[in-house]
Formats: structure tokens, C-alpha cells, sequence
């Protein structure tokens, strides 16, 4: 179950973080920092109704049928009705909202700045246009969810037996710290870019070290396939360089209990 509006970012506004435009004024990116120190509420930002459905699923007790049956209930709900259900949730939007419009004037007062929250939250698609603005500007990806319990359990035992096989993936502070060592920019430099600006240079240099490795080695093997350093990368494309559910889970754990 996707909840998807469409939305595509200039290339200027990629490569500068440039504010977006949009219906409910300029939205700009949070800086690196604000975006790990958002990391809760931006996991939230990429569930969707069955994502949020198999979390509670999980603090029901299995011989509770009847909760469990009451519970099938919110798949019938769309997300922006299920998020206004739960204040934990809408709570998460309104605080990335607050950061992500805080350059307009209206932002700077509650009493002008409520409305546009609730004129967000009025209709399916004002709030999937703004949740997909969110999502495409922090690189947040919704999750393959399978509305077939049965199947939901495949995709969960899959996931887990790819993490284990990628234990090497590097951390967020990893990237930092790669991206403030290898290239002239400073770790205040670092915290004061976008996601995207900070994981392209880490995929750049990723894709630099790849190409200078492989010309090395093509030089005693000619089965060495030689891939530009400049190459097109999709951040979108990139594993685990943005918010998983799984470890959102992790952070999230309890939220639901009764």
C-alpha cells in the first residue's frame, strides 16, 4: 500500500540546497545535523499504513484474536487518517514541518503558522504532497510491505539474512567522518549540508576509489571492468544510506505497547 505524490528536485536545488517551492510556501533541507538529530521522526515519515499496521500487530498477543481482529480496521483508514489517530506520529510531522518551513514568515508565528499545518493536514493529497517533499529531500525510502501476513514474513526474514550479509555498511558517522577526511571539507562543513549533498560526495568518493582500484588491477587482469568515476549515481539506489524500516523499528520499539 503506497501513498505516493510525485515530486521531482532541480538539479540546482540538489546540488545547493535550495529552498523548494511549494503550495504551503518555501520548504528548505535540514542540515545533516538536524537530519540525525530528526532520525525518530523522519522513520515515521517513511511508514505507511501497513508499515504502521505490522508495528502494532507486533505488540498484540497472537491469542488476543479479537484485538487483532479490531486492529485490521486501520488498513481500511489512509495514511493521513491513521497519522492524525496517533499523536506520536502527527507529532513527528508537525516537528519536521516546523524545521523544513521555518524560512517563511508565517513560521515565525504560531498563530499563522497553525493554520498552514492544518490546511496541510486537511486533505489526502496536500499531506502526501508535502510527506513526498519530505521523503525525495532526506532520502527516505518507503519499504517493500505486503498486506499478506504470510508474505510480510518472507520480506522480514529476507531482510534480516541481507543485513547480516552487509554488516560492513557504514554508519552515518562513518560517512561524516570519510566525507570530512577525504575531501577539503571540515566537519562544520559537513554538518551544514543537505542528506543528499552529503551522501553523493560519499558515493562520489566511493565511486572514485572503485575506479582506482579497478585500474590498478586491470593492469594484471583484462577481466577488470572499468567503470567511470564521474558516472551517474541514484542516491535512491544506495543501500542503507537512508532511514530502513527495520531500524526504525528498533528505535521505535514500545511506542505502541498498551
Amino acid at each position: 500500500m503506497s501513498e505516493h505524490i510525485q515530486v521531482t528536485l532541480s538539479d540546482s536545488e540538489i546540488s545547493f540546497k535550495k529552498p523548494v517551492e511549494t503550495p504551503f510556501g518555501l520548504m528548505r533541507f535540514l542540515t545533516y545535523d538536524e537530519y540525525l538529530d530528526l532520525d525518530s521522526q523522519l522513520g515515521w515519515v517513511g511508514q505507511n499504513v501497513l508499515h504502521i499496521f505490522y508495528l502494532i500487530r507486533k505488540t498484540i498477543p497472537k491469542e488476543n484474536k479479537q484485538e487483532l481482529k479490531k486492529l485490521n480496521q486501520i488498513k481500511e483508514l489512509s495514511l493521513r487518517e491513521l497519522v492524525l489517530e496517533h499523536t506520536e506520529i502527527l507529532s513527528a510531522y508537525q516537528i519536521i514541518l516546523s524545521y523544513m518551513l521555518d524560512i517563511n514568515d508565517y513560521s515565525k508565528d504560531s498563530e499563522t503558522f497553525i493554520p498552514v499545518l492544518a490546511d496541510i493536514f486537511s486533505n489526502d493529497d496536500s499531506f502526501l504532497l508535502m510527506r513526498e517533499y519530505i521523503m525525495k529531500m532526506n532520502l527516505i525510502k518507503e519499504e517493500k510491505v505486503s498486506p499478506n501476513p504470510k508474505l510480510q514474513e518472507i520480506f522480514d526474514r529476507d531482510k534480516e539474512v541481507n543485513k547480516a550479509k552487509n554488516k560492513d555498511t557504514p554508519t552515518n558517522s562513518d560517512i561524516v567522518f570519510s566525507v570530512a577526511s577525504l575531501t577539503p571539507n571540515s566537519l562544520d562543513d559537513v554538518r551544514k549540508m543537505s542528506p543528499i549533498q552529503v551522501h553523493n560526495i560519499y558515493a562520489r568518493i566511493s565511486a572514485d576509489k572503485d575506479y582506482e582500484r579497478n585500474v590498478l588491477f586491470a593492469t594484471v587482469s583484462n577481466e577488470v571492468e572499468i567503470e567511470s568515476w564521474a558516472k551517474k549515481i541514484d542516491l535512491f539506489e544506495i543501500k542503507d544510506t537512508s532511514i530502513s524500516k527495520s531500524a526504525f523499528e528498533r528505535n521505535s520499539a514500545g511506542m505502541f505497547k498498551q
